[in-house]
């Protein structure tokens, strides 16, 4: 589930415009990563953005909240997904220590 999270963040940090408070709010979530999650994912991050922009870029639904699922023998990703528009200022704890 770690890589979904990756994939999400890098999502939502594309919807919104660089320099808004919501992307400085994620871009330092990131920052606040220790080395070994942050270092490894950033090269991976920053081509997820570009990608997003790149493929989709009017779709402006943020992923809220995702999940694994199982049915009959079949894996697949649950997303949840919210407008960025009805999304206020988002604030994250800081992340947990190693």
């Amino acid at each position: 589930m770690a890589t979904v999270r990756v994939f999400g963040i890098a999502w939502n940090r594309a919807v919104f415009p660089d320099n808004s408070h919501n992307a400085r709010e994620i871009d330092r979530y990131i920052a606040g990563l220790p080395d070994s999650t942050r270092i490894p994912m950033q090269t991976l991050y920053v081509e997820l953005i570009a990608r997003k922009r790149r493929l989709f870029p009017d779709d402006s639904r943020i992923i809220a909240d995702s999940r694994l699922k199982r049915s009959g023998g079949v894996v697949s990703l649950e997303v949840t997904h919210s407008d960025a528009s009805h999304i206020g200022h988002l604030s994250f704890p800081p992340p947990a220590p190693p």
